[in-house]
């Protein structure tokens, strides 16, 4: 089975106004079925560490990075749309819309 690694970012503007990305946290998947699977663990896990009830509160992005045998690869996965989501985050959770692979570099 394929372990994970999901680091969970927020957006920021330095003070030179360039745009960059913070960590929040890493969450480490051991075992799960699929990338899907995978995410919604991690992203319950984050929640739970964090004592908040939607991941968005803290982070406006996350990557997924798998790790297998044959190697390993890096996902981003983003909230799909902020307007699915309710004035109150806590009330309903948003679904994760996973994006293409992208290397480290």
């Amino acid at each position: 089975m394929t372990s994970y690694r999901v680091t969970f970012f927020k957006n920021l503007v330095n003070s030179n106004g360039h745009q960059f990305k913070c960590p929040q946290g890493t969450v480490e998947i051991r075992r799960a079925r699929n990338l899907d699977r995978a995410f919604q663990a991690a992203e319950r896990r984050y929640e739970r560490a964090k004592k908040i009830c939607n991941w968005t509160l803290y982070a406006d992005v996350a990557e997924l990075e798998t790790a297998e045998d044959s190697g390993s690869s890096l996902h981003l996965v983003e909230p799909s749309s902020h307007e699915q989501f309710t004035p109150n985050p806590c009330g309903r959770r948003g679904s994760a819309h996973v994006g293409h692979a992208v290397s480290h570099g």
